[in-house]
Parts: C-alpha cells; structure tokens; sequence
C-alpha cells in the first residue's frame, strides 16, 4: 500500500498506466461523490469534504506514479510541472506512458532498483589479490 504514495524506486510502463488509471477512478469517485450531495446542509458538506479527501488522494497517486515514473526514465522530478500547463500535459502523459527506459537500467542513485551497486564488504577486499 505504501507503492502508492511513495515518490522513492522506479515503475515501468504498465505499473504506471496502473497506477494512474486507479488514481482516476479514486478522484472519480471523489466527483460523483460531489454528484450525490444533497439532502440537508451538513450531510452536504460532509460529502464535499469526502470528495474532496478521495481527490486529493487520488492527485497524490497520480503525482507518486509520475515521479517514479521519471525516476524510471532518469529524467528530473521538476518534468512533474509540465503537469500544469493544459496543453503540454496530454503530452507528458503520453511521453511517460510511452517512453522506454534508458538501456543502462535503473538508476545506480536508487538503492532499491539496482542490486549491482552494492557497498564493498571484507570478504570482498579479502578476495581482492595483486
């Protein structure tokens, strides 16, 4: 559960589209939430706070499975504001959705996606000869 906040590791193609379509239906429900407001005053507030917090979580999501995304494709996080600008935002999607990774691998930066970093033990400096 915690994949789906986090802005640490890396996701590929798929785990992106994944994650990105759940963060639409969570900040669909937060909408038709919205939809469903009516009945008294307080119960209407209590459903726009409600939908309110399912799309906040839901942009939250949407912006961790960006940024891991990014992380995946070695490219800067601040490529995440290019999410604001209308136009160029269809298209940053379909970069990141569509984009291969960098065939050197994962980022030797990111501890957890690289295994072949690793730090130097003695019994490797014992094994080391002359």
């Amino acid at each position: 559960m915690s994949q789906f906040f986090t802005l640490k590791g890396n996701d590929g193609r798929l785990e992106f589209l994944g994650y990105f379509l759940f963060s639409s239906l969570i900040m669909g429900a937060g909408v038709w939430t919205v939809e469903l407001a009516g009945g008294s005053e307080v119960i209407a507030v209590m459903q726009r706070l409600l939908a309110l917090g399912f799309i906040v979580i839901g942009f939250w999501v949407a912006l961790a499975a960006s940024a891991r995304r990014l992380n995946d494709l070695q490219r800067a996080r601040w490529m995440l504001a290019l999410f604001l600008v209308p136009f160029i935002s269809k298209l940053t999607f379909l970069y990141l959705l569509f984009a291969p990774a960098p065939k050197s691998g994962r980022d030797p930066g990111n501890s957890q996606s690289n295994s072949s970093h690793k730090k130097p033990t003695w019994n490797d400096l014992s094994n080391f000869k002359t």
